[in-house]
């Protein structure tokens, strides 16, 4: 029995990705990425749960969410998404069983292209065994602003890994474009697959020429850029080369602020500041030796001129600055912002927390907000790192919002003048650490502590079933921020 794919490719609207060119012979695609596939299918999962509020489906998807997790902080990455996938299909069309479908990563050679280059090399791969085995037929099409449409073909005896074929691009529109597959069984769509495309004219020369002007840039230039445009050369290298990336990047954007950055640098001018607006990845100095990775979101001035708030937000355990802005609830977070015009800073968390101090400094120096309005978020570890970064510097933020995570505190009395929110589900694993959270905020005499005890949900979907009441609870301290004189008697502006 053959399994026959036939996909024919569709370029929509535009989204954020890169790749390069060469007019060398690239080497075959790699193996899948066990992360990126991850990620697509936590954000697949995070968009059904947030459209299926059928509570008798949230608690037969649950149990699959929670071995997901586990199987991930075992290692066993084409385990846990396989069970993604099994809680994503419940929500969506109440299927018990994965298809032969749905177990298949899909993986371009590279994700940054020349324009000149003909066609891309992808990879079809089993990335876990699925319950049933099935021939399937996977379509597409490649329509690029009146493009004709290409299609390659793809065969192998069910079980085997499919030879290698090539994806078309002759006329393919320049920038970040999103390419979208669908896989059918019969006239049946049983699975969609998407990644995005980035086209760049001159790719390797362009990617060789700034990588030039970064040596070259004078000692006087910006530290925040140059440390920014190194960041970003690495990342658009990896694109063009065979791109190990969790996530999918805007590397047409990208490449075109790097070159626009590096040419401000050189002539000593700061190219990341008010009034630039929008999404950011960033290399931020939080010491003479070291700097921390961001990705932040900064909006658009307001009409009355006033600084916004600012959120600091914290992922968990194996995530990146990323995982916010792409997984939990889909980017919940900055849409929660966005609605708000309030600004947005994750950052890339290590096991030994992150120089949040030091990090708004800088950002400070750079954009404006309302230091007097800091409200930190962490999931998981994050809320972990959250609880030590508040203990630290309490009078540094307005409020702290601890989600499926935290321990027990020592120094509790010191949040005695801190709003603090607690919550976990109550299937999450880090219920217990949360309660134990709470307790000792109460023990402590904290009166502005509080706990919510989330239903029908677990560890990693916590985040977006708590954010919309976190954010709610954000607004009533934001309102009142400047009014409250904090511990020392002074008003929290004045901080």
């Amino acid at each position: 029995m053959r399994l026959l794919l036939a996909p024919a490719i569709v370029a929509c609207a535009a989204l954020g990705l890169s790749q390069s060119d060469q007019a060398q012979p690239a080497p075959a695609p790699a193996q899948p990425n066990a992360r990126y596939e991850l990620g697509w299918r936590v954000r697949a999962l995070e968009r059904a749960w947030a459209v299926n509020a059928d509570a008798e489906k949230r608690k037969v998807a649950l149990p699959h969410v929670e071995a997901a997790v586990q199987r991930f902080f075992g290692l066993k990455l084409s385990e846990a998404a396989e069970q993604l996938d099994l809680a994503r299909l419940v929500l969506e069309s109440n299927r018990s069983q994965c298809n032969w479908n749905d177990a298949w990563a899909l993986t371009p050679e590279r994700r940054l292209v020349d324009d000149t280059l003909q066609e891309l090399k992808l990879g079809l791969t089993q990335f876990y065994r699925p319950c049933n085995m099935q021939d399937v037929v996977l379509t597409a099409s490649f329509d690029g602003d009146g493009v004709e449409r290409y299609s390659c073909q793809v065969s192998a005896e069910i079980g085997e890994v499919p030879e290698v074929d090539t994806l078309g691009l002759a006329q393919a529109a320049l920038g970040d474009r999103r390419v979208e597959f669908s896989i059918f069984n019969g006239d049946l769509v049983l699975s969609k697959r998407t990644f995005t495309l980035s086209i760049v004219e001159k790719c390797a020369e362009r990617l060789a020429a700034l990588e030039a002007a970064l040596g070259a840039l004078p000692e006087a230039a910006p530290r925040l850029e140059r440390e920014s445009g190194k960041a970003l050369l690495a990342l658009l290298q990896s694109l063009a080369k065979g791109s190990s990336e969790e996530t999918d990047y805007p590397g047409a954007r990208l490449l075109a602020e790097a070159e626009q950055l590096v040419a401000a640098a050189a002539k000593g001018e700061r190219f990341y500041a008010a009034p630039k607006t929008g999404e950011f990845w960033l290399s931020v100095p939080t010491s003479e030796k070291r700097t921390t990775r961001v990705r932040v979101f900064v909006p658009p001035p307001r009409p009355d001129g006033a600084a916004p708030p600012l959120v600091l937000a914290l992922h968990g355990a194996g995530g990146s600055e990323n995982m916010f802005f792409d997984s939990y609830g889909d980017g919940e977070i900055v849409r929660q912002c966005e609605r708000r015009g309030w600004m947005l800073v994750a950052p890339r968390l290590g096991f030994g927390g992150v120089a949040a101090g030091p990090l708004l400094d800088a950002l400070a120096e750079r954009f404006a907000f309302d230091a007097s309005r800091v409200f930190l978020v962490g999931h998981s570890m994050g809320a972990g790192a959250g609880c030590a970064l508040v203990l630290d510097q309490p009078a540094r933020y307005r409020a702290f919002a601890a989600l499926g995570g935290g321990q027990a505190l020592r120094n509790a009395e010191k949040l005695r003048n801190l709003d603090v929110f607690v919550a976990a589900g109550e299937r999450d694993f880090g219920l217990g650490g949360a309660k134990q959270l709470h307790a000792s905020l109460v023990a402590a005499g904290c009166e502005r502590a509080q706990f919510r005890l989330v239903a029908n949900t677990e560890h990693l979907l916590v985040v977006q079933d708590a954010l919309p009441e976190v954010f709610a609870w954000f607004d009533s301290l934001a309102s009142a921020a400047q009014d409250t004189p904090d511990s020392s008697g002074r008003q929290r502006s004045e901080r």
